[in-house]
């Protein structure tokens, strides 16, 4: 749901992994700026499907 949306592919995606460059480059740490990229990549993920299935739970007609 999240990776298919053209706004995160085009914005946010390249903008975050551009930061977690330039600060690997300034500070010499590789792992942590691209493992914080994960971490919150999977909150919003989760996140946003809670959300979903929640709106979907609601929004079911019944049968």
């Amino acid at each position: 749901m999240l990776k298919d949306t053209a706004l995160l592919t085009v914005i946010a995606l390249p903008e975050l992994t551009q930061r977690a460059r330039i600060f690997a480059a300034d500070t010499f740490r590789v792992f942590e700026p691209y493992i914080t990229i994960g971490a919150l990549y999977l909150c919003m993920t989760l996140l946003l499907s809670v959300l979903v299935r929640a709106a979907e739970r609601r929004l079911a007609l019944p049968r």
